[in-house]
């Protein structure tokens, strides 16, 4: 009877230390799975980050692509613009009383009927005389110049420059045409005192000031008006002695 009873007390303590063991492996898997649950939650909340970053990145970027749409969209209208007014190049001037009601669209007439009068006016207020003027000089086949307005009194010679828009290129270009008349022509007009100046309805920044620092004179076009600036020093070429003043 006492065998019988210390066989079934040692089943129960068996039992009890397999439960005793069974909890603490049941706690450990409780403790591992708390633990990977707060890393899943970490990395939900690293993950959550990270997308917030992405939507606020596609933010930035289709904020970017509709600046850069808008961007494009404002060049194609300037250029559009730019396209118009390259098609509308020329001066609008009216044909003296009756001639110049008209609006015309070419250089060409505006050359011989506005700006040489102009030139020549100009001249006659410096006191020179005797004047004429010529819309092109030609040497051989390649080479030609003008216009031209000539003095023969006091020999002397004002070569033009004819721009839509001048910048320190269109400059530069008659300084080195001033050279060549000198070269070309030293046989026609020995002599005459070379000077320039460029006409035009538009100047880059800093064209103007670099003009009339080279000794050019400026005659400026707006619409029907036409006015004249001088530097402060003309530029002379005294053509034939190949000398500069």
């Amino acid at each position: 009877m006492s065998s019988r009873k210390n066989d079934r007390l040692s089943r129960v303590e068996r039992l009890v230390e397999k439960i005793a063991v069974e909890i603490r492996e049941l706690r450990e898997f409780q403790k591992e799975t708390t633990e990977q649950i707060r890393e899943l939650r970490e990395l939900q909340k690293k993950t959550d980050e990270l997308i917030r970053e992405l939507r606020e990145s596609q933010k930035k970027t289709d904020e970017q692509l509709r600046e850069a749409s808008r961007q494009i969209k404002e060049l194609r209208e300037s250029q559009k613009k730019a396209d118009e007014q390259l098609r509308e190049t020329g001066i609008q001037f009216c044909e003296n009383d009756k001639k110049f009601d008209k609006v015309v669209d070419s250089w060409g007439m505006f050359v011989e009927y506005k700006l040489c009068p102009f030139a020549e006016e100009f001249l006659r207020k410096k006191g020179f005389s005797e004047i004429l003027s010529a819309q092109r000089v030609k040497y051989g086949k390649d080479v030609d110049f003008g216009p031209l307005i000539i003095s023969r009194k006091k020999k002397f010679i004002l070569l033009i420059s004819t721009r839509t828009h001048v910048r320190f290129r269109e400059v530069n270009e008659l300084l080195k045409d001033m050279k060549s008349f000198e070269f070309f022509m030293r046989e026609d007009f020995p002599g005459y005192t070379l000077c320039g100046a460029i006409a035009g309805i538009s100047f880059s920044k800093g064209a103007e000031k670099y003009a009339k620092r080279k000794g050019l004179i400026l005659f400026k076009v707006s619409g029907e008006v036409m006015t004249a600036e001088e530097p402060k020093k003309l530029r002379e070429i005294k053509i034939g002695k190949g000398n500069q003043k």
